[in-house]
């Protein structure tokens, strides 16, 4: 629940004139927003919205992570980091044709384990995207992002959920008191 507005200023951006080509779920450490990050990868990757959101039936919409046409930057190596090889690979496949006919998404997540060199390769890319593709980065350390990538961002922020609403998320899951207390240490 705490993910709607967010979403809604998403839906608002996809819906302009000028839709952006780089988006940055920026969401407080602690609070989950990958599901806000995959919805919008979803919705970019389907074939036949349906009132913003995903058809569900589509051939995109069925492969979901196995998609042809996503490309995930994820933390790899006992760094956990974001090697500069994974980005230069997932920037030679972008400027191919998209296998599906659609656009092409690079999921970039958690962006703020992108090294130094990791994000200067992205910077010219999503400067200059090239056609058809659209970058969706995910961070809780946005700090850690140099600038001049972050300039260059549609940036949605996640705000950080009401107690009570934390408190209903959790019971809603059969997570105890003890529970959450104990992860919190």
């Amino acid at each position: 629940p705490w993910l709607a507005s967010s979403w809604q200023l998403i839906i608002e951006g996809l819906d302009s004139k000028a839709s952006p080509h780089a988006w940055c779920i920026v969401h407080p450490p602690g609070v989950p927003a990958s599901e806000l990050s995959d919805q919008l990868v979803r919705v970019l990757l389907c074939q036949d919205l349906v009132n913003d959101e995903p058809c569900g039936h589509c051939v995109s919409c069925r492969l979901r992570d196995a998609h042809p046409d996503l490309l995930t930057l994820a933390p790899e190596g006992a760094a956990g980091m974001i090697k500069v090889d994974a980005v230069r690979d997932a920037i030679e496949v972008s400027y191919t044709t998209a296998s599906m006919g659609g656009c092409r998404v690079v999921l970039v997540r958690p962006a703020d384990c992108l090294n130094r060199a990791s994000s200067n390769a992205l910077l010219k890319i999503v400067e200059e995207p090239p056609s058809g593709t659209i970058f969706v980065f995910q961070t809780a350390l946005p700090g850690k992002l140099p600038p001049t990538l972050v300039s260059r961002l549609r940036i949605v922020k996640v705000a950080v959920p009401s107690a009570e609403l934390f408190a209903q998320k959790v019971q809603s899951l059969g997570i105890t008191a003890q529970q959450v207390n104990l992860a919190s240490a």
